[in-house]
């Protein structure tokens, strides 16, 4: 059984919104995941180079499984409404959902 029109117009309605509202909140929660390892790493005039590069860990470790958190459940959302042979435009954009927030909070965290 694969989705109307409708239904496909509704998944990427929804993974365009899902996307946008990850946009704004990516950078909030990123912010508290990597805190820990922020606080580990130290001030930067206290901070031995290990101590820095496990903190960086630490905090990359936090991200990163938000990122991945997300990215899983877009998968297993998109999976839910569109069945096999319908809908590949759906994957697409559920790709674009997934991506464009994480490239948009790296050209943030680099400015």
């Amino acid at each position: 059984m694969s989705l109307h029109r409708g239904g496909i117009m509704s998944t990427i309605f929804l993974l365009i919104v899902f996307g946008v509202l990850a946009n704004f909140l990516f950078v909030f929660i990123g912010n508290i995941a990597g805190l820990p390892g922020a606080l580990m790493a130290g001030s930067p005039g206290k901070r031995s180079k290990g101590r820095f590069v496990f903190g960086s860990f630490v905090c990359a470790i936090g991200q990163s499984f938000i990122y991945l958190a997300y990215t899983a459940f877009i998968v297993s959302w998109t999976a839910a409404r569109v069945q096999r042979g319908a809908g590949i435009f759906c994957w697409v954009v559920a790709f674009l959902s997934v991506i464009i927030p994480l490239w948009i909070n790296l050209i943030r965290a680099r400015v």
